[in-house]
């Protein structure tokens, strides 16, 4: 039998440390799919967006993220998820793929000191931390597109008693990217505000009103009753 060369035997090596590699890598891969969850999509033909936020599990217990992205019709996707024994968390999408968000507030989660019109008027817009991450992407230049933010408020029972759509537009995008200063200290204003302090009347009505200022500068804002 003929003997094999040192060079033979190193290129046989080779290729087979060039095959485990691989195969560790296609495993790696493998294991990270399995370990991030898929988005979930839920199918919008047909059903309404109320429907879908009242028949979602516990809607009344927890807030909820649904998410429409650019380039896609008839579908949502469900911003929240299991991972392993965290509890339920949310994964939101790249700003310039999102088109709106759909995001829900509990009149319950408000001060129980307040009366039901105040609840309501405490959960019908984003809130300060809302506007934070949103501001967050505005400095960044994430956002260049139109996106609209819907806050449906929910009542005990996990029905939709309120409906706000905060559409921030061209022109909003315009004046915040010229660096308008009376839009930027409107927002500023908004941020700074702290959440837990919107426990009265008084508080609730300044930082609506602030909100409503954004008006001023392209937004639109509606809010119906359901």
């Amino acid at each position: 039998m003929k003997p094999i060369s040192r060079r033979t035997v190193l290129k046989i090596i080779g290729k087979s440390l060039v095959g485990t590699a691989f195969l560790g890598l296609v495993a790696k891969r493998a294991n990270a799919q399995e370990t991030t969850p898929a988005p979930k999509i839920i199918s919008t033909r047909g059903h309404s967006v109320k429907s879908i936020i009242e028949s979602y599990p516990a809607v009344n217990e927890k807030e909820i993220s649904l998410y429409k992205m650019r380039g896609t019709r008839g579908e949502i996707i469900d911003g929240m998820y299991e991972r392993s024994t965290h509890g339920t968390k949310v994964k939101t999408p790249l700003p310039e793929k999102l088109k709106s968000i759909i995001h829900t507030h509990i009149i319950e989660n408000a001060n129980p000191n307040l009366s039901r019109k105040y609840k309501i008027k405490r959960m019908m817009y984003l809130s300060p931390k809302d506007f934070r991450a949103f501001n967050q992407a505005l400095e960044k230049g994430a956002i260049k597109k139109p996106i609209v933010f819907h806050v449906a408020t929910i009542n005990e029972k996990g029905k939709v008693m309120l409906y706000t759509s905060m559409r921030f537009g061209e022109k909003f995008l315009e004046q915040y990217y010229k660096n308008n200063p009376e839009l930027h200290n409107t927002i500023k204003e908004i941020c700074q505000i702290n959440e837990e302090g919107l426990k009265n009347p008084e508080q609730i009505d300044a930082y609506n009103s602030l909100v409503n200022k954004l008006k001023n500068h392209g937004a639109i804002i509606k809010t119906t009753k359901l």
